[in-house]
């Protein structure tokens, strides 16, 4: 295809040149040829035939050319449409070409902004990351200390566990001297009951003998000078001297038996102290022991102070007594928009602050107790459910430790008393005027003392029942 396109192009060029003479030339021949029509032997007529077959061939390239040349028409005109284009395609081009800058110039600034802005943060980032190791360093730090404060506490809480033990031997020790004592007396007490029983059959005796002796003196006195009334009246006499010596007696084996009763209870006052002490020891040992045996044990002291508690809250504790709200305390001063969760995490604060080791499982309920008076106020009386009565003994005796803190100054925390037990406080006062010494409220429940110089025992009222009967016992 590529010779022809060549060789086209030669004759193209050579019609181009004397198409007219070509012409002029094939008709030449043809007169010839026509001339010697009817002699095969000329050797003129024979290259004639060889010049018309070149002629045919000179013909059909000339058509063939024309067929081109028409190609070549079509192909420039093509050629020129697409030149067009490709003008109004330059044009497009630049137009987009413009329109690409600008993009291009303003994605450019966009994108040096966004790099500074970049570059900002992560500079910000380093320097917050600085922070956070020089932060990472001095935590380190504090935790190497805190390791090494937890190390010395072991070692100190060993020594005070073996201290802790020989005070433990000692008290058992007076615990047992104690027992002796109490034993011994409670022997000489009944020992003096068993004399003083005797010394009141005798003195029964004395007056019967001496009302016998009187009704014989009157008698007597009736018969002046019978026989015998001197003898009578020297017996009585001798009646009546026995009978104030006896009545001497038995007079100091009471005192007596009353001191007895006084020592025996002091002793027994200085018996339930010792109790308490080496319960307290006890409990002080285990938590010190708790303490050493746990990782993350803190390094707060343990109070091991003179306690609240009375022989009755160490009952209550020991025997897990579960009256109802005894482990309660009502708190005044909360916003009450505040949920339950916001009020558990304001308590353990202040707990924080009263220097009391509160957990969140200490916290048991927590409910809202409507108030009586008439005004509405914007602060919610709270009934909290503490876990263990030592921990409301603690959070009452430390409460006045909030006034130094102005978040929580007007904070105010009492001991817990419903209304029912309230109710039964106010009916059992009237106890006072049947002989009983004091009524109290103690541990969401109502005690009675009836005498307050002797061993007695608070009594625990429950039902207004049972202060009818204490009044007509009495």
């Amino acid at each position: 295809m590529g010779n022809k396109l060549e060789r086209t192009s030669q004759m193209d060029a050579q019609i181009q040149r004397c198409p007219n003479e070509v012409q002029a030339y094939i008709e030449d021949l043809e007169d010839k040829l026509r001339q010697y029509k009817g002699s095969d032997d000329n050797p003129e007529k024979q290259s004639i035939k060889e010049l018309k077959a070149q002629i045919s061939e000179l013909q059909s390239i000339i058509k063939e050319y024309k067929s081109l040349e028409n190609q070549n028409s079509d192909l420039a005109i093509k050629y020129s449409s697409a030149i067009a284009e490709l003008e109004k395609c330059r044009k497009s081009n630049a137009i987009i070409d413009g329109k690409f800058a600008q993009i291009a110039h303003r994605m450019n600034d966009e994108l040096q902004m966004k790099y500074e802005s970049a570059m900002q943060a992560l500079n910000d980032q380093k320097r917050k990351m600085n922070r956070a190791f020089f932060d990472l360093g001095i935590v380190r730090a504090e935790c190497q200390e805190l390791r090494q404060e937890n190390y010395n506490l072991k070692l100190r809480n060993q020594s005070v566990t073996s201290q802790q033990k020989g005070l433990n031997d000692e008290l058992q020790t007076k615990y047992k001297s104690a027992m002796l004592t109490i034993e011994e007396r409670n022997g000489e007490i009944n020992h003096m009951i068993s004399n003083l029983a005797q010394l009141k059959a005798e003195c029964q005796e004395l007056r019967q003998a001496n009302e016998n002796l009187k009704l014989q003196i009157e008698a007597n006195k009736q018969n002046p000078f019978e026989n015998g009334n001197q003898t009578a009246t020297s017996k009585q006499i001798a009646f009546e001297e026995h009978y104030k010596a006896l009545d001497n007696k038995y007079v100091d084996m009471q005192e007596k038996l009353f001191e007895m009763q006084l020592q025996n209870h002091e002793l027994r006052t200085q018996l339930e102290e010792a109790n308490k002490n080496l319960n307290r020891s006890q409990q002080v040992t285990a938590e010190q022991q708790t303490a050493t045996n746990t990782p993350d044990a803190t390094t707060a002291p343990v109070d091991v102070g003179t306690s609240s508690a009375t022989p009755e809250t160490m009952h209550s504790l020991s025997s897990s007594d579960t009256r109802t709200g005894e482990n309660n305390v009502l708190i005044k001063g909360f916003d009450s928009s505040l949920d339950n969760n916001e009020i558990k995490c304001m308590i353990l604060t202040m707990a924080d602050l009263m220097d009391l080791q509160i957990k969140n499982s200490d916290i048991t309920n927590i409910s809202r107790k409507e108030s009586k008076s008439s005004r509405k106020s914007n602060r919610a009386l709270i009934v909290v459910e503490l876990k263990q009565i030592k921990i409301k003994n603690n959070m009452l005796k430390n409460k006045e430790k909030l006034k130094n803190f102005d978040s929580f100054k007007d904070i105010e925390i009492w001991d817990y008393i419903s209304d029912d037990v309230h109710q039964l406080f106010q009916y059992a006062k009237d106890l006072k005027n049947h002989g009983f010494q004091a009524v109290y409220l103690k541990n969401n429940s109502v005690y009675a003392i009836k005498n307050r110089t002797t061993n007695s025992r608070p009594i625990l009222i429950k039902t207004s029942n049972q202060v009818d009967e204490l009044k007509n016992g009495s």
